[in-house]
């Protein structure tokens, strides 16, 4: 079994490329979406926007019925 030298060297530019933007976007975004009683990590989930409760419903439906697709 050999391996494929150029597709190696293209999965490791690929996940470079993805480690780069993330430090980047990171960097870039340290400190917006904070403000007066919002949590750090539901801010950078949605991005700071209010998704609402019929969007959401929706959205975690979807999810839960997908992933039990998988399962049956």
């Amino acid at each position: 079994m050999a391996i494929h030298v150029d597709g190696l060297l293209a999965i490791i530019l690929f996940y470079l490329l993805i480690l780069a933007v993330g430090i980047w976007a990171a960097w870039k975004n340290k400190n917006s979406g904070i403000s007066a009683g919002t949590d750090r990590s539901e801010s950078i989930m949605v991005g700071g926007r209010d998704i609402g409760l019929f969007v959401g419903g929706f959205t975690m439906t979807g999810e839960g019925s997908s992933g039990l697709t998988f399962h049956l």
